[in-house]
């Protein structure tokens, strides 16, 4: 079975009133797909518009080592994996700080964490009056065994979450 795309978008108007709300400060999360480009402009022309703080977090984190066996081969490929990651980080949040220069946007920061995504987000989200990220990023099978973090920030959240696929 193959997931829809879709667009969740909570907290942008409120159902009940009609009224527009403002956001002060959009926690972005950034990653290596493919749809993070289109997130990562939304959100700046959504912060420009309410004249936001925008923070573009990207994660680095691998799985708990708990999941690895224990010898030097396991210990040298998580290595190479936390490194591949790192640069991804620092590619992606170069993309964002140039994304937001080309907006003439300056209300940005960039954070990389060595948290795991679900921690990452739930931490810097407390500061935030707005959370954007992807959903259903991972396969099913990395949910299963990792959790889903999709899942987890729509039932958990007590912000208002923007998300896509």
């Amino acid at each position: 079975m193959q997931r829809a795309n879709a667009v969740i978008l909570t907290g942008i108007e409120s159902c009940t009133t009609g009224v527009a709300m403002s956001y002060r400060h959009i926690l972005l999360h950034l990653d290596a797909g493919a749809a993070c480009t289109l997130r990562i402009n939304a959100t700046l022309d959504l912060a420009s518009r309410m004249d936001a703080h925008v923070t573009g977090l990207a994660t680095i984190s691998v799985a708990p080592l708990y999941y690895y066996p224990k010898n030097a081969m396991a210990g040298q490929i998580v290595a190479e994996w936390q490194s591949q990651l790192e640069q991804q980080a620092r590619t992606v949040t170069a993309r964002f700080e140039t994304a937001a220069r080309a907006h003439g946007y300056t209300g940005v920061e960039t954070r990389i964490d060595n948290y795991n995504e679900l921690g990452a987000l739930t931490i810097n989200a407390r500061s935030a009056d707005l959370l954007v990220m992807r959903a259903y990023g991972h396969s099913r099978a990395r949910e299963w065994v990792f959790g889903d973090v999709t899942r987890t920030i729509l039932s958990s959240m007590t912000i208002p979450v923007l998300m896509s696929h």
